[in-house]
């Protein structure tokens, strides 16, 4: 099967083949005889058929799924099949359903023609109306690329942290300069890097090491550092410097400076475990963003006994995570709905900043508030508020309104206001209590 077909050995070991193995283990146990298998086997035609159906009753249940929620966020990515230099473009939506986040990918379609911004929003806007999602509403994530952000400008889209990151890293690394004395070093250091790898691939020299040296390439994040820490972690065991000296090419690790190989690397561990850190599709990381930048920040920071070069370069990134990591207003929201971050948030950002936070947590808050008012007033038209409700929230309400006057001279606030500044001062109150309790206070509002 393997050398007749050109498959893989590990394909028995999929579970698509061990489906199809019993599947046909089945059929002999319960016809018997002499069967043969292109009896039994489906010609290719069928199972494209029988794939098409299967992807139509996915694709209405997905549809049906998606009715039951009211808000959906929404990634997109365009990408190029290198072998045949075919570009796709790919649209993920992600909502929340019983509680847990739930992410499909939609479609992955092919870009014929060029990649204008209308051709982008074109494609997605047909992908979003065939599922029933198409809504002027919907918040997107994309990538930095001057075509998407301009396919995109009239919704409210958020840059992706992951690549803000690669771009950053991608920057600094592209625009070192070689008449520099300092960024001559560090780029002759990855250049040698490049160098050693390349040749230990193809003299075969990978499988006498214990963990293979890992090539930098362009289009992968963070490979430049799994790079350098291959490179590291072999010259620690001894192992590369054994193989070189018997093959008398030991002139590959002459302009290799270990220490200045091992500071870089430290520089750089923080990108990754950041990128890690947000690109995980099982749990929320929105509020994660603000605290991420102030964390890449502060390990840039110049410490004692930091040599020259490593000081250049933690500039050098630090200007670009400046610029290039971009922080929007609904990143700080999440970070204020996180319990645990509400004091980060407060002694980060200037009062500006922080205000418009909690205007835009009332806001949503009283909308939140309003939806569900109208929603107990159809399910529970003429019924009394909860026992004991009103009576807890005004006690709050009250202490945080009084406080607010003394600050603002006597200004009136909302109670949608009221109860932001309440969660904001109140280390136990979390961000599941603020919603239900904006819903238990419309009720009698």
């Amino acid at each position: 099967m393997c050398s007749q077909d050109l498959r893989p050995f590990a394909m028995v070991e999929g579970q698509g083949f061990i489906n199809v193995a019993q599947e046909l283990l089945d059929i002999g146990s319960k016809y018997g005889g002499s069967i043969l298998a292109e009896d039994v086997l489906p010609c290719a035609r069928t199972v494209s058929r029988h794939v098409e159906g299967e992807y139509d009753k996915v694709k209405s249940d997905v549809v049906e799924e998606l009715k039951q929620c009211r808000d959906y966020a929404l990634t997109t990515d365009l990408w190029t099949e290198e072998r045949t230099n075919t570009h796709y473009i790919t649209i993920t939506v992600h909502y929340i359903l019983n509680w847990k986040i739930v992410n499909r990918i939609l479609a992955t379609r092919e870009m014929v023609g060029v990649k204008s911004h209308d051709h982008i929003r074109g494609a997605v806007e047909e992908i979003l109306q065939e599922f029933g999602i198409q809504s002027k509403d919907n918040v997107f994530v994309t990538d930095n690329g001057s075509n998407v952000v301009a396919a995109f400008k009239d919704y409210r889209r958020l840059s992706c942290a992951g690549h803000n990151i690669n771009l950053i890293l991608k920057h600094v690394f592209d625009h070192l300069d070689e008449d520099n004395p300092m960024h001559s070093i560090i780029i002759n250091l990855l250049k040698e890097s490049k160098t050693l790898v390349t040749h230990l691939k193809k003299a075969g020299l990978q499988k006498e090491l214990e963990l293979s040296l890992k090539q930098a390439v362009e289009t992968r994040w963070n490979t430049r550092l799994a790079m350098l820490q291959s490179v590291n972690d072999a010259l620690k065991s001894g192992k590369l410097h054994d193989i070189l000296l018997r093959r008398r090419e030991l002139r590959f690790l002459k302009n290799i400076d270990s220490e200045l190989l091992e500071d870089i690397i430290q520089v750089l561990i923080p990108f990754d475990e950041a990128t890690r850190h947000l690109s995980t599709d099982k749990a929320p990381t929105l509020h994660l963003v603000l605290p991420t930048k102030a964390t890449l920040l502060r390990g840039l920071l110049i410490q004692d006994g930091d040599s020259v070069i490593v000081k250049e370069l933690k500039g050098k990134l630090a200007q670009a995570v400046e610029l290039k990591f971009k922080i929007h207003l609904y990143h700080k929201v999440a970070t204020a709905l996180s319990p645990s971050l509400r004091s980060f948030l407060r002694k980060t950002l200037n009062a500006q900043e922080y205000e418009e936070v909690i205007d835009t947590l009332t806001a949503l808050t009283e909308t939140t508030g309003a939806e569900e008012r109208g929603r107990v007033r159809e399910e529970k038209e003429g019924a009394p508020p909860e026992a004991g409700t009103t009576e807890v929230h005004d006690f709050y309400a009250g202490c945080v309104e009084e406080e607010e006057r003394e600050e603002d001279s006597g200004e009136m606030q909302s109670w949608g206001r009221q109860l932001v500044l309440q969660y904001m001062s109140d280390p136990k109150m979390t961000a599941v209590s603020l919603c239900s309790t904006s819903g238990r206070r419309s009720q009698v509002g």
